[in-house]
């Protein structure tokens, strides 16, 4: 197989595999979420994740006020803006874990027979 007919056809699969997550969140989403309450969900979240985002500052902050010998000052800004960020993705991550979990199942599941459909293009199963 040249090369180029390969790239092809891993970058054909690809965006099936993409295609078909796409689709499989979109039918969970659709069958299991009303339009709001997915919203409300990310928004109840949000708003939950203030507390981890500025836990993660002050110890983002601390860490980096300590561990920056020549600016302090610097440090512990960049300490605490990435210490923030990771907090507040994390909380919302947690706070949103329903929604995502459902979602990402559903992403899963045609992901998973989109690979065996293709598998099974590239391994023909001949019967007796």
């Amino acid at each position: 197989m040249k090369l180029g007919s390969w790239v092809k056809s891993n970058i054909e699969y690809g965006r099936d595999l993409v295609e078909s997550g796409l689709e499989g969140a979109s039918t969970v989403r659709k069958a299991s979420f009303g339009d709001d309450e997915i919203a409300g969900e990310f928004s109840r979240a949000a708003e939950e994740s203030l507390l981890p985002a500025l836990i993660g500052a002050c110890i983002g902050a601390a860490a980096g006020y300590i561990t920056d010998d020549r600016k302090a000052g610097r440090g512990a800004l960049i300490g605490g803006v990435v210490g923030g960020a990771i907090g507040f993705t994390g909380g919302l991550a947690w706070g949103s874990r329903r929604v995502t979990g459902a979602l990402a199942g559903g992403a899963m599941k045609k992901i998973n027979a989109a690979r065996d459909e293709h598998w099974l293009e590239k391994h023909p199963v001949v019967y007796g």
